[in-house]
Parts: structure tokens; C-alpha cells; sequence
């Protein structure tokens, strides 16, 4: 099968240091900027299509249901398909080689149904946390116990019972790296059928647990590398997002803004707010388009690490 690779760019052999892995991934986005910018700037055309949308409501309201739907589902194959692209470049810079990129189609619906075992992992995962939601207030109110005592109860065994949910979460975080990150490429999720080619379900867990079994016993290295790191670059995407907001303000004027997209912040289906959480998703996508290759390149730096210190 054909392959795509480059010359390495300062591949560790050691496991990661948290400042080695911050320094290093911030050199390695600056770096590559300009190719992966030319890759995640299509997160801006989904945000668009709802504004749009959502404009048209006034236009043709008894469609605005519709193309809400199409718009949301748009979205989400849009940012499926960057994902993809931002991480085989990622791999492919590091000097990793890789298969070359399935039809488009292939790739969302591999990446999109990975997502969806792993979302239905995690739901599974919260069940105790969500009993437990139902069953300690309950328990408080039949035991009368005192207030201060019942707020520790209520944070500590909240805690616990989530921890389930952050423990899985983390250990079946790395399958879509695994999804592009050898040579088999996306196929390895997909399995003819009557001659029709299928994602597989037994594939796909295979390759969560392939996932586990790199994080096991490594649980609190790789959670220490994934949020230290994200909340870092999440403070710079979100300060992007906060002076982009301030500029089409100053440009446009706050009233202007208003007027055309209403009060941001309400429920995304809500209809009569729709607008409003339209541009607050514009602006969420251009911070995203900003600094999304950022978490991607610090991720993959992490799955490296995984994959060679045993």
C-alpha cells in the first residue's frame, strides 16, 4: 500500500517531560502553521453555513428546521474530515509512516463511528455518577444530616463516581491516532460484507482497546499530558476567540451585531436564539481554526510517547 512520510523532526525516544512536550509542540505549530492552517480554516465554512442559516429564518422560517439539521450534520463531517487531515500531517511531519488517505466519505464515517463507540463507552461509564445524582440527594433528605456535611458528601462522591467515566475517557482517547497511524490506515475498521464494504463493529473495538492497552498503567502520565497541556492552549484559543469578538464589535458595532444575531448564549435548538448561538459557534470556529492544530500536534506527541516507551 502506498505510504506518505517525511523526514523526522526531533522524535524523542524518552518518554515526555511536560515542559519538553509544551515547548516542543508549540515550536512544531509554529513550524507548520502554514500548512495546517490551509487544513483547519475549513472548520469556518460549517460556521458560516449556520449563520446563513440561521439568517434565512426570517426568509423562509418554516425550512429553518431543516436546514438547521443539515447544518449541524454538515458540522460535524466537516470537523471529522479536518481532524483526520490535521493528524495524518501531524504523523506524517514526525516522520511516521502512514497509508494515504481513503475516499473522503471512508474517512468521516470511519472517524465519525469511532466517535460514536467511544461516546456510547463514556455514557455507559457515567451511569453510577448519574444514580448517584438521584440516590445521595435522597439519601441526605431521609437522613437529615447537616448541611455542611451533606455538601462534602455531595462533592466527594460525586468525584468518585465519575471517575470511572475520566478513567475510560482517557484510555480509549487515543483511537482515532490509532485509526491513521500505521500503515493499514482506515481499513483496518472496515469488513466486506456480501461484497459491500462495511465499518465493523469488532474492528472498532479492537481498536479501543488497542488504545487502553497503550495507556494502561500509564493512566496518570497521559492524563497529566493531555489536560495540563489542553488547558494551556485552551486559555490561547479562547483569548483569540475573546479579542476576534472585540474587533467585529469595534468594526460593526455591538448594536449592529445584535440586531443581525441576537443575544448569544441561549440552548443551540432553541429556534428564537438560534442566531445568537450561530455567531458565538462562528467565533468558537475561528478560535478552533487558530489553534485546534495546536492540541493536535501536542496529542500526537503523546501518542508517539505512548507508542515507544513500554
Amino acid at each position: 500500500m502506498p505510504t506518505l512520510r517525511r523526514s523526522a523532526h526531533n522524535i524523542t525516544t524518552t518518554s515526555l517531560s511536560l515542559r519538553t512536550l509544551i515547548i516542543e509542540s508549540w515550536r512544531t505549530f509554529i513550524r507548520d502553521s502554514k500548512e495546517t492552517f490551509s487544513i483547519s480554516i475549513w472548520f469556518i465554512a460549517p460556521a458560516l453555513l449556520l449563520l446563513l442559516i440561521t439568517l434565512l429564518n426570517t426568509i423562509i422560517p418554516d425550512t429553518f428546521g431543516v436546514l438547521l439539521l443539515m447544518g449541524v450534520l454538515t458540522s460535524f463531517c466537516v470537523q471529522a474530515w479536518v481532524s483526520l487531515r490535521l493528524i495524518r500531517v501531524t504523523l506524517t511531519n514526525a516522520g511516521v509512516s502512514i497509508a494515504k488517505p481513503s475516499t473522503i466519505q471512508g474517512d468521516v464515517f470511519a472517524y465519525l463511528w469511532i466517535k460514536l463507540l467511544y461516546g456510547i463507552a463514556i455514557i455507559g461509564a457515567l451511569l453510577p455518577l448519574v444514580l448517584g445524582l438521584i440516590g445521595l440527594p435522597l439519601f441526605i433528605t431521609l437522613t437529615r444530616i447537616p448541611e455542611l456535611f451533606a455538601t462534602y458528601l455531595l462533592l466527594g462522591g460525586g468525584c468518585i463516581l465519575a471517575a470511572p467515566a475520566l478513567w475510560l475517557s482517557i484510555h480509549l482517547f487515543f483511537g482515532p491516532y490509532l485509526l491513521v497511524g500505521d500503515l493499514e490506515g482506515v481499513d483496518k475498521v472496515y469488513a466486506d460484507t456480501k461484497g459491500q464494504r462495511w465499518v465493523s463493529l469488532k474492528r472498532t473495538i479492537d481498536l479501543l482497546v488497542q488504545s487502553y492497552t497503550l495507556v494502561q498503567k500509564r493512566f496518570w502520565y497521559t492524563l497529566a499530558r493531555l489536560v495540563i497541556p489542553g488547558l494551556l492552549f485552551g486559555l490561547l484559543m479562547f483569548s483569540s476567540i475573546s479579542i476576534i469578538d472585540t474587533l467585529i464589535q469595534f468594526i460593526a458595532g455591538p448594536e449592529k451585531i445584535a440586531s443581525l444575531f441576537g443575544p448569544p448564549g441561549s440552548a443551540f435548538l432553541d429556534i428564537k436564539h438560534a442566531t445568537g448561538n450561530s455567531y458565538s459557534f462562528f467565533l468558537q470556529s475561528m478560535g478552533e481554526a487558530l489553534f485546534l492544530p495546536l492540541f493536535i500536534v501536542s496529542q500526537t506527541k503523546l501518542f508517539l510517547s505512548l507508542r515507544r516507551v513500554k
